[in-house]
């Protein structure tokens, strides 16, 4: 699970980590009472100044022809219809990527 901290629509750390809301509030003790999002939730950052912590989770894979194209999955998160998501993105295979491929691949064969 990959969590973001966020106001709104504006990305505003990835990742997050319970490092970094220790360092934020460094004259408090997290113990296991809570889990990031719990602990998170009773902060000034949240109460005070609006932030939240989200889940960042993969769109679904576009339909790729991955004989000639790759699907890349995005590093940093994007706001889209109201999640924030890693977008996929489709490349074009190189021709040594090609070639590659096709030395796999076995002659096609005729069947009777």
């Amino acid at each position: 699970m990959m969590i973001a901290k966020v106001k709104g629509d504006k990305l505003l750390k990835f990742p997050y980590f319970i490092s970094d809301l220790s360092s934020e509030n460094n004259n408090t003790k997290f113990d296991d009472r809570h889990d990031i999002f719990g602990w998170f939730n009773l902060t000034d950052l949240h109460l005070v100044n609006g932030e939240d912590l989200v889940n960042v989770e993969p769109e679904s894979m576009p339909a790729v022809d991955f004989s000639k194209n790759k699907a890349i999955l995005g590093s940093a998160p994007v706001y889209k219809n109201g999640r924030w998501v890693f977008e996929y993105s489709v490349e074009a295979r190189s021709q040594e990527e090609l070639d590659e491929i096709a030395a796999y691949i076995p002659e096609s064969t005729t069947y009777k």
